[in-house]
């Protein structure tokens, strides 16, 4: 039964990681009933990040109609993306991808966490409030002002570690 219910598991995993990034932000939500509303306002420029990946792993950092018709047309204007121009990966864009995604599926990490395991808050807050200090210790302040501002307005974290997160976030 162990294995059956691991080759089941794989499978749907399989087909979920063929869909759109949406789609798979969608699954937490609707079959997992976790809230990913927090990801809202990232959610465009995870896509562009996801479609920048594609350009290069499929079109040599090449854009081309799908980029164009996935990407939200503010972060087409912001890149200067035309169809058949080359998107730079410098330090800048690599280090700002990077915080974005981290910081993002943190965000669903912390939501799944409130939702599945509600007997953890005090792991799950002090964790919280741990990557927040360690983020500010690495000059990664996008990284604390996203993490700080979730923390501070979700319905996460407990009286202490909302003032921690304030704190941080002040700094």
């Amino acid at each position: 039964i162990d294995d059956a219910v691991q080759f089941l598991v794989n499978q749907e995993v399989d087909v979920l990681l063929r869909e759109s990034l949406e789609k798979q932000i969608q699954y937490f939500a609707k079959p997992l009933k976790a809230d990913v509303k927090p990801l809202d306002d990232t959610l465009p420029r995870l896509i562009e990040i996801d479609q920048r990946r594609n350009i290069y792993v499929h079109n040599r950092g090449t854009v081309n109609r799908q980029y164009l018709s996935r990407v939200a047309p503010a972060l087409v204007n912001e890149f200067e993306a035309k169809d058949g121009k080359t998107l730079p990966v410098n330090d800048q864009y690599l280090g700002a991808a990077i915080d974005t995604v981290f910081t993002s599926g943190l965000i669903l990490l912390m939501e799944c966490w409130a939702k599945w395991a509600k007997a953890e808050a005090d792991e799950r807050d002090a964790f919280l409030v741990n990557v927040t200090f360690e983020a500010l210790q690495e000059s990664r302040y996008e990284v604390v002002r996203r993490i700080a501002t979730f923390g501070v307005t979700g319905p996460v974290l407990g009286d202490e570690e909302r003032r921690i997160l304030i704190i941080n976030h002040a700094a």
